[in-house]
């Protein structure tokens, strides 16, 4: 499996780029915009929790992913996920491990 980005990947997209596990590339002027997972819930404060949870739950084992993958730590990889958006160049991508290469 191989992933390459040519102008810009986000959010879903920019995750199954950086966890692919064969050749991951970036076109030179592309970019990458990584967040945290969003949801719309409805419900009752019980349910609403458990929807809380369950999405940290997800995010503390993308971070884990997101580490082993990129060879950055978990602590950096969890701060992407802090609800900010993080957008890379391509070579930001590959210097944090995103990415394994730029192509023209």
């Amino acid at each position: 499996t191989s992933a390459h980005v040519q102008t810009f990947a986000g959010s879903a997209s920019a995750m199954l780029v950086a966890l692919t596990p064969g050749e991951r590339s970036m076109s030179r002027n592309a970019t990458l915009l990584v967040h945290a997972s969003r949801n719309v819930v409805f419900g009752t404060a019980q349910e609403l929790r458990r929807r809380a949870e369950a999405l940290e739950k997800s995010e503390d084992e993308t971070a884990a992913r997101l580490a082993k993958r990129t060879g950055q730590s978990v602590r950096w990889c969890r701060s992407l996920l802090d609800g900010r958006d993080y957008t890379f160049t391509a070579a930001e991508a590959k210097r944090r491990g995103l990415v394994d290469e730029v192509v023209a």
